[in-house]
């Protein structure tokens, strides 16, 4: 058996970065189409089988794969003559501050003007967005001192000041906006289909990262929900199919008669409910994780047993993000000596990065961990009132809670951390 050298771990912990894949890439493991209906498959048939144009939500937990899925669904669409344009809204939005209809469609304009002037060349149109939202600023909305150019995109997207003073002055004129995108979006339409390109699809990435924080969060939260109740309708594009990411609550919310796409993480666990609550080992999601190991390095049984592998899949729940992170921190944790790693994996070095991963969850107030403590019962949202859910959402993105799928949808605490609060648990009985 060949030695494994510390280049060995290093190539391993590289080809553990967390990323976009594209369908053919090696990393690329297409777990979704061994699922009994594959959801991206689904999603490409409602687009061909829709006539004319589209909206979908495309939701799923932080790191589940949107990304990477979104570029198999381009390239689904892709071999039928569709024309797809993959807009990341993280480079147009600033996740972290409220978001209204205007800026957003603003936001969302901007981008397809820069991914069509990427795809087409530089020279497909003489005028951009920006300038046009800048002319459009001065003529109709009679704005003084409006910037010029991609000015406007870079305040919006780092001067909260700017942004807030520039969503007070377009509310009362949303409408406008809404038609001046919905223009712009149909000139992009018309010029394409003069180049023979009459099926458009935009899709619209990286949404679900708008988030608040601290005290923001609520008036965040609200403005998302705000933005698909009340506007959902307004995020259609006549001629366009349209497919956003969402974070998960969002796809309770009614989006003008649109479509939901549910991606589902690596079934790792199984909940059984016939006549009984029980969690079960799903042992072809035990495999699926162990194939996406395999595709980055091959040798892995070189360096953790296969039993080892199966701890760190469980204590992740088939989060890619977290099992990532795990076998990476146990790597940087390993012996070397003489450029030689020290063989086999001490299990000591597994539980060591396991704490580090629990430790990025703490401390966790009280009241939460209650609340918590009643979802790993339940394996419900245990949402009492509406304002508790910025709390709610604060569980998923810091990945204290994990939806499941197995017929309806279920929720579960992390590995990690139900077994902190249980062992919590059992020394407040203790000290009783």
């Amino acid at each position: 058996m060949p030695t494994i050298l510390e280049q060995d771990l290093i190539a391993f912990f590289q080809q553990l970065e967390d990323k976009p894949l594209e369908p053919d890439d090696a990393f690329y493991e297409p777990y979704l189409s061994t699922e009994e209906s594959d959801p991206i498959v689904e999603l490409a048939r409602n687009i061909k089988w829709s006539p004319g144009e589209s909206v979908t939500l495309l939701s799923g937990l932080r790191g589940n794969g949107k990304s990477t899925e979104l570029r198999r669904l381009r390239s689904l669409l892709e071999a039928e003559d569709y024309t797809v344009f993959l807009c990341d809204m993280e480079s147009f939005i600033n996740p972290h501050t409220p978001i209204e209809i205007t800026d957003f469609l603003v936001s969302v304009m901007s981008a397809l003007s820069e991914e069509v002037r990427n795809k087409c060349g530089a020279n497909f149109s003489e005028e951009g967005y920006w300038e046009r939202f800048t002319r459009f600023l001065k003529t109709e909305i009679h704005l003084k001192g409006a910037d010029t150019g991609a000015g406007i995109g870079v305040s919006l997207l780092r001067d909260y000041s700017f942004k807030k003073q520039l969503q007070e002055t377009l509310r009362s004129h949303a409408e406008q906006v809404i038609e001046h995108a919905q223009e712009f979006a149909q000139s992009i339409r018309n010029s394409l289909k003069e180049n023979d390109q009459h099926q458009l699809v935009l899709l619209v990435d990286s949404v679900e990262k708008i988030r608040g924080r601290g005290s923001d969060a609520h008036e965040v939260y609200e403005s998302v929900e705000n933005l698909f109740k009340r506007y959902g309708d307004k995020l259609r594009l006549a001629g366009w199919h349209v497919v956003y990411t969402v974070p998960p609550y969002v796809t309770s919310l009614i989006l003008g008669g649109g479509n939901i796409c549910q991606l589902p993480s690596v079934h790792i666990f199984n909940r059984e409910s016939e006549g009984r609550d029980e969690i079960t080992i799903d042992e072809n999601g035990i495999k699926v994780m162990e194939h996406i190991v395999n595709r980055r390095f091959e040798r892995w049984e070189q360096i953790f047993s296969k039993p080892q592998m199966r701890q760190m899949i469980l204590a992740t729940g088939g989060d890619f993000r977290d099992f990532f992170r795990l076998i990476r921190g146990v790597l940087r944790k390993v012996p070397v000596k003489n450029q030689e790693v020290k063989m086999p994996i001490n299990d000591q070095l597994i539980a060591q990065a396991k704490s580090d991963l629990l430790n990025d969850m703490l401390p966790i107030p009280t009241e939460d961990q209650k609340w918590l403590r009643r979802i790993a019962t339940t394996h419900k949202a245990e949402l009492q009132k509406h304002d508790d859910l910025p709390r709610f959402i604060s569980f998923f993105d810091n990945n204290l809670v994990l939806t499941y799928r197995n017929g309806e949808r279920w929720y579960d605490i992390h590995p990690l951390l139900k077994e902190y609060l249980m062992k919590s648990e059992n020394r407040k009985v203790e000290l009783l």
